[in-house]
């Protein structure tokens, strides 16, 4: 387990080494391409600018690590198993 401290989120399935800065700092929801790997988008997935498949990276996130994350303030407290923070 242990916790992980991030300013946005993280990409569930993708070791946090091979996330960019930019993934860590800005992310705010993922997108699943046809190959079922994940991209970090720094928009919200109720943006109506958002692609169509787009979801809240906590929604995928199980773990090993606990996520402790602050960027997306404006949808509220989110505390559940493996995660806490404002999003």
């Amino acid at each position: 387990g242990g916790a992980v401290v991030v300013h946005a989120g993280v990409i569930p399935g993708t070791p946090l080494s091979d996330m960019t800065p930019r993934d860590i700092t800005t992310m705010r929801s993922v997108s699943q391409s046809e190959d079922g790997s994940l991209t970090a988008s720094a928009l919200n997935h109720r943006s109506p600018a958002a692609e169509g498949g787009m979801r809240p990276w906590t929604d995928l996130w199980i773990g090993p690590e606990t996520v402790i994350y602050g960027h997306d303030a404006s949808t509220g407290l989110n505390i559940g198993p493996r995660l806490g923070g404002a999003g």
